[in-house]
């Protein structure tokens, strides 16, 4: 398998495993482990629908997806809280490490919300990126996230997998366009569409 720095690839059926303790100071916590059963395809560029599954929020209280495998959703962005400065509890060599947190809401079209946290960077991005565009209807796309239970209260919540997580705000997807219209009820057409074209 031959993998290039700046080329855009498929990858399925590797592993996700913690890093190795000789690499204790790298920024990410978690290492992709190719193995006999990884698949690589070479990805063509923006014609390729994206690479998202988008998970039902119904499905997820209810325990259908696995908490240890990150999942990607769709909603729209209820709300999101003030940044606070928390202590970092993935960084073990100093307990006095802090990072920036953000809690924030998502809701689907059925109404269920998801109560989801970010970590450091990605949290002062949301944040940032809501405040300053928040007032419009905002819908996100959330790639690699992961279920978690909140011990104090019992409930399957949302929180960034450190290092892989990624979002997007009224993405340029079918998905997106498809959703909004149906979270507003917008049956008359007028909600543009994107046209995939076969090369």
């Amino acid at each position: 398998m031959n993998v290039h720095e700046g080329h855009w690839k498929l990858i399925s059926g590797f592993v996700v495993e913690l890093t190795p303790p000789e690499e204790l100071f790298s920024e990410n916590q978690h290492t992709i482990v190719f193995t006999d059963n990884t698949d690589l395809h070479a990805a063509s560029g923006i014609h390729q629908e994206h690479y998202m599954n988008f998970k039902d929020y119904t499905d997820i209280k209810n325990w259908v997806y696995n908490s240890h495998h990150p999942l990607d959703l769709i909603g729209y962005l209820d709300g999101v809280d003030e940044l606070k400065v928390v202590k970092d509890q993935n960084f073990t060599l100093d307990n006095n490490k802090k990072t920036s947190r953000v809690m924030f809401t998502i809701k689907g079209l059925d109404g269920v919300t998801m109560e989801c946290k970010a970590y450091g960077v990605l949290a002062v991005q949301i944040h940032d990126k809501w405040w300053r565009h928040g007032s419009t209807e905002t819908f996100i796309t959330m790639s690699d996230w992961m279920v978690y239970l909140e011990q104090r209260t019992g409930e399957l919540k949302i929180k960034d997998a450190r290092g892989i997580s990624r979002f997007q705000f009224n993405a340029n997807y079918q998905d997106v366009y498809d959703f909004s219209a149906e979270y507003f009820n917008d049956s008359d057409g007028s909600v543009e569409e994107v046209v995939v074209l076969s090369p």
